[in-house]
Formats: C-alpha cells, sequence, structure tokens
C-alpha cells in the first residue's frame, strides 16, 4: 500500500524538516480558496514543521486590494475546491485541504471547510442534496467533525453514506424525512 501511494504522489517520505529562526519550518504548501466566480478570496499556508515543536502550523491570509494581506479579516471562507464539487451529486468532505488535495488527486469531489471547528451552516447549504463521505482523522477533532458536520448535513438534506478513520468509524446515516 505504501508503495503505491508513493508512486501516486499520496505519501510524503521526504523526512523532517528544520525550523527555521521565526519557529516554524518551510512553507510547504499553499491552498486556494475561490469565490464562485473562481476569484481567489483567500489562502491558507502549511508550514513544516510547525511552530512550538509541532508538526505543522498554519497561518491565513485574504486577497484585498490585489494584495495577500495577513488574517482574514472577518472573510468567511467558502468551502475549499468547491468547484470541483459543485456540479457532483456526491463530496468527500476532509478535515483538510492536505487530505482534499491528495483525493482530488485521484479524480474524488473532494472538499473541505479548513480544518475542525470550521464547518459552517453555509458550508451545510452548499452541500444540501448531495450524498457526502466524511473523511476525518481518527483523533479527538475528527470525532468532533464526524459529529458536528455530519450534524449540521443531516440537518440541511445531505445524506452521509459513510465515514471513516484509522479506528475505522464507519456508518451509513439515511437521508432524513
Amino acid at each position: 500500500m505504501k508503495e503505491w501511494l508513493k508512486q501516486h504522489g499520496l505519501l510524503n517520505g521526504n523526512g523532517k524538516r528544520k525550523a527555521k529562526g521565526d519557529g516554524h519550518g518551510p512553507c510547504v504548501a499553499t491552498y486556494l480558496y475561490t469565490e464562485e466566480a473562481g476569484n481567489a478570496v483567500a489562502r491558507k499556508l502549511r508550514y513544516e514543521p510547525g511552530e512550538n515543536g509541532k508538526d505543522k502550523s498554519f497561518s491565513q491570509q485574504r486577497f484585498e486590494t490585489s494584495k495577500w494581506v495577513d488574517g482574514l479579516g472577518g472573510l468567511k471562507t467558502p468551502l475549499y475546491r468547491w468547484e470541483e464539487v459543485k456540479t457532483s451529486d456526491w463530496a468527500v468532505l476532509t478535515e483538510g485541504e492536505k487530505d482534499t488535495d491528495a483525493g482530488a488527486k485521484i479524480g474524488l469531489p473532494c472538499t473541505t471547510s479548513g480544518g475542525t471547528g470550521s464547518f459552517r451552516e453555509d458550508h451545510a447549504e452548499v452541500l444540501r442534496g448531495k450524498r457526502v463521505v466524511i473523511v476525518a482523522d481518527a483523533d479527538d477533532a475528527g470525532d468532533r467533525l464526524r459529529a458536528h458536520g455530519g450534524d449540521r448535513e443531516r440537518d440541511r438534506g445531505a445524506r452521509r453514506v459513510a465515514d471513516h478513520g484509522e479506528r475505522r468509524h464507519a456508518e451509513r446515516v439515511d437521508q432524513p424525512a
């Protein structure tokens, strides 16, 4: 399995990076958030290693007056890669952008709200009527996404088909009557 993941660019085998003097390592990925017309509205920068000895850390910027500005300044970001999911009758909701990009790379209609705790009512609304597969990490944050995100999806008429984490969570939840 590891070999297949490496061949498809889904497993990072580059080893550990060293932190810079500013407390985190280099930016290893930039995740661009676009609005419905395809224009950039925000981006998330991923650093490895992260600050204070963490494996990763993130910063966010908004596109304002033709330049990138630190922080979101109250901007409510749309779902990540939403334009690739909106015409599909189903979607894979992941916990973060890295997983979303990995799924999209192999042809899955993937999206994310940008991390645990960021899934909002307007995100649930755009998934209305779609079959939604939740893929979350097998940790407390992933448990919250499965519970909280799933509740909002059901409230908006989305259908959660399956939910998968390392703990092998899987359930079928029928669409509300």
